[in-house]
């Protein structure tokens, strides 16, 4: 049974590699087969379908968003806050592998596949919601009931997005320093908490992207 098993993790996870890495549709189902050292009468025992491979990447990835930011997976660190860059810490380790554990960035694939896979959508909506959800808790638990619930999903929508840019632009440039640059002003921005007022006068004016840095840093503790 657990051989079995194993089976149908080295499965998940050599899909996910290849997913994320060449697409859905250019990951045949043979080179799946090869990565994860496994027979195509095991795919088939596990997975009817290419379709289904990918339904059980991302469920997968939302059981590990969810322990990703849990207390018990980064137990010294008390603040809510530095525990979601300690988890977006994570998050930059495993780009800078190359893997895809967390289904993440989303926007390739999602582009790809949301208009003719209806099953891969809402599963990919279901992975967004649970990034969502972890990102809003961790901001509840630092405002103590003193902000409503509406700002902080939007709030947590937000930081999503930020994030997910900021990982399409190091896949684009081949260059995680923008990553690490893009975390950086954003843990500044969610630990200043700025009101509405504040928060939309910082729009205005010319936008100025980032300074690279030449040895941005790779450790979140002294973002």
């Amino acid at each position: 049974m657990a051989e079995r098993s194993n089976t149908r993790e080295r499965l998940i996870r050599a899909a996910s590699e290849l997913f994320w890495a060449e697409g859905y549709n250019r990951a045949g189902v043979n080179a799946i087969i090869r990565r994860a050292e496994a027979t195509s009468g095991s795919f088939y025992h596990f997975f009817p379908t290419k379709e289904d491979l990918l339904l059980a990447v991302l469920a997968r990835a939302e059981g590990r968003i969810k322990r990703l930011f849990s207390p018990t997976e980064f137990g010294k660190i008390i603040d809510p806050t530095e525990r979601l860059f300690a988890g977006l810490g994570v998050l930059r380790q495993e780009l800078g592998r190359g893997a895809a554990e967390f289904c993440f960035p989303m926007a390739a694939l999602s582009a790809e596949l949301s208009d003719t896979h209806p099953r891969i959508r809402d599963g990919m909506a279901s992975v967004l919601r649970v990034w969502v959800r972890a990102i809003q808790s961790l901001l509840e638990e630092g405002a103590n009931g003193i902000r409503n619930e509406r700002d902080l999903k939007t709030e947590a929508h937000l930081i999503f997005a930020a994030v997910e840019g900021a990982a399409l632009q190091a896949q684009a440039f081949q260059n995680l320093d923008l990553f690490d640059e893009s975390l950086i002003r954003l843990h500044v921005l969610v630990r200043s908490q700025p009101d509405d007022a504040e928060f939309s006068e910082g729009f205005k004016g010319e936008f100025e992207p980032p300074v690279q840095q030449e040895n941005a840093t790779q450790d979140w503790r002294s973002w």
